[in-house]
Order: C-alpha cells, then sequence, then structure tokens
C-alpha cells in the first residue's frame, strides 16, 4: 500500500492506492504569523510592566535598606560617643 501526500490549491490530500481524501484546508501561512506575532507582543508587553514592577519594587527595597544602614551608623556612633 502506497501513500502518497500532497498540498494542492491550499487543501492537503492523502493518495492512498490512487484514491484521494480531502483532509483539511491548509492554514493561509499569513495568518499564522499574524497571529503569532500578536501573541508574542501581548506577552513582550506582559514581560515588560512585570519587568517594571520588579524594577520598582527592588528600587524601594534599596532606599528602606540604604535608610536602615544609615540609622545603624547613626546609632553606633552615637553610642560609642556617649559610652
Amino acid at each position: 500500500m502506497d501513500i502518497y501526500i500532497t498540498c494542492k490549491k491550499s487543501y492537503i490530500f492523502i493518495i492512498e492506492d490512487y484514491k484521494s481524501y480531502y483532509i483539511e484546508e491548509a492554514p493561509n501561512i499569513d495568518e499564522v504569523v499574524r497571529r503569532a506575532n500578536a501573541e508574542i507582543q501581548m506577552e513582550n508587553r506582559n514581560l515588560q510592566a512585570i519587568n517594571i514592577q520588579l524594577h520598582e519594587k527592588y528600587h524601594t527595597i534599596s532606599l528602606k535598606v540604604i535608610d536602615f544602614l544609615f540609622y545603624l551608623i547613626f546609632y553606633f556612633l552615637c553610642y560609642r560617643l556617649y559610652t
């Protein structure tokens, strides 16, 4: 039994023992690429938003750590001066 797969005029056919069977219409490559591109762009926007949020949180935490370190330095300097 010989099986051949051919594609003609955006349709896929399977030819088995000289009998043709219609499978499905082949997808339009432009539409497939357009949809994939739209999905990638949406994912990119989401990742950029997450990146900005993480950067803002990192900046806020860094400022808090710096404030705390200044507080510790000031506290220990004052403690050493008065003891």
